[in-house]
């Protein structure tokens, strides 16, 4: 399972989704077919720029609550001062993914930002 986790600034548009996308997926060696889930935080789930970009690429996206984001942010492999002020976690984008990949997920790609969006690629192996 290829999963695209994302993190983002409040009011960030739909094309920056998906520059992200495509930068994350380019850094992982993943075309887009492969993408099984969209990962997003809980506190960005009514986004209209994500809700847009959804709709565009015709996927399923997962909301991934606080503990969830907490415990996956041990396994992430880059963090942010700003993110932490701001959201009170250290890598949104890559916990995200993680968390919902799974528990022995790994990331292909570190996050990536374009615009006021971040995203990384986690692969797991479905249940």
């Amino acid at each position: 399972m290829i999963v695209a986790g994302f993190g983002c600034r409040p009011g960030a548009a739909a094309l920056d989704f998906d520059a992200a996308l495509d930068l994350a997926l380019r850094a992982a060696g993943c075309p887009r077919d492969t993408l099984s889930v969209v990962a997003l935080p809980y506190f960005r789930k009514d986004e209209a720029g994500i809700a847009a970009a959804l709709i565009a690429w015709r996927i399923d996206a997962t909301v991934i609550d606080r503990p969830t984001l907490e415990q996956a942010c041990l396994r992430a492999e880059t963090h942010s001062a700003l993110a932490k002020i701001h959201t009170g976690l250290s890598s949104v984008a890559e916990s995200a993914a993680l968390a919902a990949a799974g528990p022995r997920s790994r990331l292909l790609a570190r996050r990536v930002s374009a615009g006021g969006v971040t995203c990384a690629i986690a692969f797991g192996e479905e249940a």
